[in-house]
């Protein structure tokens, strides 16, 4: 979504399946609108939502209260100036450079959105020059969590190098890929977990 001058995108993945997974999505997406207005940093924004979380589902940081929350990749884009400034809870940003053979990887903060995090927690935020040409990526963890019918995951190793190896594709064809190999992977094993990847290029 846009707020003011800034495109704003975020991958969350909420605990639970079903009718308790749609609540927290609906929860989760209702604060973030609300941290966004009140402030314009991705950090900032994510320690908003967590006392916006914690304080609608009444929980504690004790060990015993409700653990329901989120984990969440957060980024906003400057077009202009090809600029990004990411925070994550538990998920992290990943960079693929037209003119680099590397993946960068920053991670997020290790702590998610609710639960038993602390009211007060602090989530860094990372700034991030791009090039032309240069890709990043934001995901759940469910496509490099997901079961073949040889029982092994797919892994996030396996997943970066999917990344790196079709770089110079378009986003679409990337999309096709991928889509190709989860379905092949899977075969008639059940899927592990909700899958969402989002890639953008400037």
């Amino acid at each position: 979504f846009q707020h003011h001058d800034d495109i704003y995108f975020a991958v969350g993945d909420c605990t639970g399946h079903g009718v308790p997974g749609a609540f927290m999505s609906m929860l989760g997406t209702e604060k973030l609108h609300n941290a966004v207005k009140q402030s314009d940093d991705p950090g900032k924004i994510l320690s908003l939502l967590n006392e916006g979380i914690k304080s609608s589902l009444h929980q504690s940081e004790h060990a015993y209260t409700n653990r329901d929350g989120m984990d969440i990749a957060l980024c906003t884009i400057d077009l202009k100036s090809r600029t990004i400034e990411f925070a994550g809870a538990n998920r992290p940003i990943w960079i693929v450079r037209k003119l680099s053979d590397t993946l960068e990887e920053i991670g997020g903060t290790k702590a998610s959105i609710g639960g038993i995090t602390e009211n007060d927690k602090y989530f860094s935020t990372h700034i991030i020059e791009l090039e032309p040409g240069d890709a990043f990526y934001l995901f759940s963890d469910g496509y490099g969590d997901q079961f073949g019918v040889n029982d092994k995951k797919v892994t996030t190793k396996r997943f970066k190098n999917m990344l790196l190896e079709n770089k110079h594709k378009s986003l679409n064809e990337q999309y096709k890929l991928l889509e190709e190999f989860i379905t092949s992977w899977k075969g008639n094993t059940e899927q592990t977990d909700d899958m969402l990847v989002i890639g953008i290029r400037l």
